[in-house]
């Protein structure tokens, strides 16, 4: 299973693990990373900034951290959970 998650979205990691920069969308409704009441909904847009490499591993996944749009807090996401 994880190998599926990987294959499709390898395509936007880079060298070391970085993903690559840019404008994503959020799958499936999520929690903000700093408060919990407030919620991200599907197809949210997140900005991933420059240098952005795995904060964290959870399970053997790599978390990365992006900034949700329409608050423009912090959220914590894995690869399988964002789209271009």
């Amino acid at each position: 299973m994880l190998d599926l998650l990987q294959e499709q979205s390898e395509w936007f990691v880079m060298q070391d693990q970085m993903i690559a920069p840019g404008i994503y969308r959020v799958k499936n409704e999520k929690l903000l990373s700093d408060s919990l009441d407030e919620r991200v909904a599907a197809k949210d847009k997140i900005r991933v900034s420059e240098n952005s490499y795995p904060i964290d591993e959870l399970f053997g996944i790599n978390v990365y951290e992006g900034q949700h749009l329409n608050t423009g807090k912090t959220i914590h996401f894995t690869l399988g959970e964002i789209y271009k």
